[in-house]
Parts: structure tokens; C-alpha cells; sequence
């Protein structure tokens, strides 16, 4: 019964959807106060061929950006805190991420070091981020993870083995770009695994016990989405229609999980990244019952 209930929804990320929105890159860096960008570039992108597509709108209101392109499919700390040290020194004051859910975890991983200093370690856990970070700006280019929309980074801690993330409120994004366009090249193996994962968050923030009326909205509706969906994006990743829609499940797919939480299936998923390098849409996959 609602009159029994607590809950607190926070939805502080600005959305931008639709194909072809990436030409407002440069004017929402320029909205939320970026001059020099630190653009955490997934390297499956420049072969794909879609650098100069991120690239432009930057060129067109003249903004510099320095690259961090060499992103593993399971990133660890490091790579933040290098991308952190680089950023510093090329004087960068706002952060790009595109990609999948590791670009994006780095990059929001480096916008909170940039103004709270240490390092990524120092963050693990709940709540130990003082400080908002530099302003940051997410564009997936996969329907999988949702970070565009979440308070969490998930990392490899290369001297434990161990899989964890950094949570807090400063995590979320300033704001999202969601262009379908951007994921037509997806290969199909890399589209079932992230399409999973999206609905695993679904589902299991769905029957969580932290569910509550708004996230089971966002878990209902990423479950059509993504049931509806998700085979015809795998079978024909032109079709931009199932790549729309499978985009916007992942991203509702974020919201319930932000909200509500996940649950035994993404437990068992992080040992598995952390200790034999498995891609987590994939442990999910093989997980989900």
C-alpha cells in the first residue's frame, strides 16, 4: 500500500533522443559551461567508422578535445586514473564519454577526479565522493548498461581481482545523447549480449524488493521494448525503428536499476567479469535464468 511507502526517485540527467541528435553535442557541452572536452572514445568506433560523426559537432562550435580512446571491454581502475591525470594536465573542464558502459564508466570515473583529486580506489563503495564532478556528458553507443542515466561506475581493482563500482549521486550525468544511428554497426553478437544485459536490469529491478510505483514504470516499459525488439535488432542492425527502441529500453532499464537496485544475476555476473575478464552483458546472459 503506498500510504505504507517511502521512496525518493532523483532524475537529474538531461535526455536528448533521437536519430541523429549527435549534432547537439557542441551545443550541450557549450549549456553546461565545457570549453576544452576530454572525450573518452570507445576504439571500436574509429573503426566503425563514426569518430569524425562525434568529432564534428565539436569542430562546428569550435571546442577542443583531447582523446582517451584505449578503453578495455572490462576497464580498470587505472585507466581512470590516467585518464584523470591526462585530462588535469591538458586543462580539460568537461568530459565526453561514448561508447558502452566501460567509455562511460571511465569517463565519469574521470570527471569525479578531476575535482575531488586521489584516486579511482579511493571511491569504491557508497557514498565516499564529496565533491560534484567537471560536467559530464554520456552518448551510448550500445543498449546494454544504461550508465547514461546512473550513479554508478563499475571498475576491475587490478590488485584484488575483484569487480566493484563507485556510487553516488555525483555520478550522474549532466546529460545524455541518444542517437539510434549510432548503434546500427553493433555487431550482432556484442547487440544480444548488451541487449540482455539491459533487460536483466529490467527484470530484476522489477521484482526487487526496493521496487516501487516509478521503477516498476521504467522495468515495465524497458521489458516491452526489449522483448519486442531485440531479435530484430540482432537479425538486421539497420533497422533503426528496433535500434530506437532497444536504445530507449536501455535507458528506462537504467532508470529502474538506479532506483530499485539489481539483484542475484548481477551478483553472480561481477565475480565473473573480475576473475576471467568476461564481458558483463555476456555473464549476465549466460546467468539469467
Amino acid at each position: 500500500m503506498l500510504t505504507q511507502r517511502i521512496f525518493s526517485v532523483t532524475q537529474p540527467t538531461q535526455i536528448h533522443f533521437g536519430v541523429h541528435s549527435i549534432r547537439r553535442l557542441g551545443e550541450v557541452v557549450r549549456q553546461h559551461g565545457g570549453s576544452k572536452v576530454f572525450l573518452v572514445l570507445d576504439p571500436g568506433l574509429r573503426q566503425a567508422g563514426l569518430a569524425e560523426t562525434i568529432l564534428a559537432p565539436l569542430a562546428e562550435m569550435a571546442i577542443p578535445c583531447t582523446i582517451y580512446d584505449g578503453i578495455d571491454p572490462e576497464p580498470g581502475l587505472k585507466l581512470a586514473d590516467r585518464g584523470a591525470q591526462l585530462a588535469r594536465e591538458q586543462g580539460c573542464d568537461c568530459v565526453v564519454g561514448v561508447g558502452g558502459g566501460s567509455a562511460m564508466d571511465v569517463a565519469k570515473a574521470v570527471s569525479i577526479l578531476l575535482t575531488n583529486g586521489g584516486k579511482a580506489v579511493d571511491y569504491l563503495g557508497l557514498g565516499k565522493i564529496s565533491k560534484p564532478g567537471v560536467p559530464k556528458i554520456m552518448v551510448p553507443t550500445s543498449a546494454g548498461t544504461g550508465a547514461e542515466v546512473t550513479f554508478t561506475a563499475v571498475f576491475i581493482n587490478e590488485a584484488t581481482g575483484s569487480k566493484g563500482g563507485m556510487n553516488g549521486d555525483p555520478l550522474y550525468p549532466e546529460a545524455a545523447i541518444l542517437d539510434p544511428a549510432l548503434t546500427v554497426s553493433l555487431p550482432p553478437h556484442i547487440t544480444a549480449a548488451t541487449g540482455i544485459d539491459a533487460l536483466t536490469h529490467a527484470l530484476e529491478a522489477y521484482t526487487s524488493i526496493q521496487a516501487h510505483p516509478i521503477s516498476e514504470m521504467y522495468s515495465l516499459q524497458a521489458i516491452e521494448l526489449i522483448g519486442a525488439n531485440l531479435r530484430t535488432a540482432y537479425a538486421n542492425g539497420q533497422d533503426l525503428e528496433a535500434r530506437s527502441a532497444m536504445l530507449l529500453g536501455s535507458l528506462l532499464g537504467g532508470k529502474a536499476l538506479a532506483t530499485a537496485g539489481v539483484g542475484l544475476v548481477h551478483a553472480m555476473a561481477y565475480p565473473l567479469g573480475g576473475m576471467f575478464n568476461i564481458p558483463h552483458g555476456l555473464a549476465n546472459a549466460v546467468l539469467l535464468p
